[in-house]
C-alpha cells in the first residue's frame, strides 16, 4: 500500500485488514498481527483509517498479557520524535520484563549510541555488551562497539570487536562502515577509514544496512 496508487493503496489496505481480522479473530492476543495493525493505526493518513490513539491504546493491550513486547511497541512508537528519555524508560521496562530478550538491549545501544540529542557513548557501549551475552552473533551490537570505539580512539579495542564480529556474523560488515563513519566525524585515521570501507564493499549489503553507493560518497568525500 505504500508503494502503490491511491486506488490500489485501498485495495491493499482492505486485504490487510481482513487478514489481520482473520488473525486476530482466532487469537486476539497474536502480537505479530496488533503489531502490524498498531504501525498501520500509526504511519496511516486518517483517510486510510490511520488513528495513533488507537495505536498506543494497541500498545497498552499488549504490554497487559506480554510487557517485552508492549513497552518495545511504545518505544518503536516513540522513534525518531525526540523524546529520549520515554524511548529509554520503555526499553528498560522490556529488557526487565524478559531478560533473555535481546532486543530491547540492542535499541537501547543504538538509542544511545546514534539517536539520542546527547550520546552517552558508555551506556552504549554497556548495552551493546549485554546484548553480546544473550546473543553473541547479534550484528548491531558489533556495529555499535565499532563506533565507540572508534569515537573514543580504542584501537586495540576496536580492531578486537572488528575480529569478533568478522567470528561471529561474518554476512554482515556494518560494523566496519559504523568505525568509518565516526572516524571521519572525529576527523582521525582516514587511512584506517578507507581500509574499513574498501572493505565493506567486498560484499552486499542487506536490510537497512548502508548502500554501496553511500559508502562511496563516504570514499570520495575522503578523497
Amino acid at each position: 500500500a505504500d508503494k502503490s496508487s491511491p486506488l490500489k493503496a485501498a485495495v491493499y489496505v482492505h486485504k490487510m485488514n481482513r487478514e489481520l481480522d482473520a488473525a486476530l479473530a482466532a487469537n486476539p492476543r497474536q502480537v505479530d498481527a496488533l503489531l502490524i495493525q498498531m504501525m498501520f493505526c500509526w504511519k496511516a493518513p486518517l483517510l486510510a483509517g490511520g488513528n495513533r490513539r488507537r495505536a498506543l491504546s494497541i500498545a497498552d493491550y499488549v504490554v497487559s498479557f506480554l510487557p517485552s513486547w508492549g513497552n518495545l511497541a511504545h518505544a518503536r512508537l516513540l522513534a525518531g520524535k525526540g523524546e529520549d528519555a520515554q524511548q529509554e524508560s520503555y526499553l528498560k521496562k522490556a529488557a526487565q520484563a524478559d531478560p533473555s530478550m535481546v532486543r530491547p538491549h540492542l535499541w537501547l545501544a543504538d538509542l544511545y549510541c546514534f539517536q539520542a540529542e546527547s550520546n552517552r557513548l558508555d551506556l552504549a557501549e554497556k548495552e551493546a555488551r549485554l546484548a553480546l551475552t544473550i546473543d553473541s552473533t547479534a550484528g548491531p551490537a558489533f556495529k555499535v562497539l565499532a563506533h565507540v570505539y572508534a569515537t573514543q580512539k580504542r584501537w586495540p579495542d576496536l580492531e578486537q570487536v572488528l575480529a569478533q564480529a568478522d567470528a561471529a556474523a561474518p554476512d554482515d560488515l556494518s560494523p566496519y562502515q559504523s568505525a568509518a563513519e565516526a572516524l571521519i566525524e572525529i576527523g582521525q585515521d582516514f587511512n584506517r577509514a578507507e581500509r574499513y570501507l574498501q572493505k565493506y564493499l567486498t560484499q552486499q549489503p542487506e536490510g537497512h544496512q548502508p548502500t554501496h553507493a553511500q559508502t562511496h560518497w563516504l570514499l570520495a568525500d575522503l578523497y
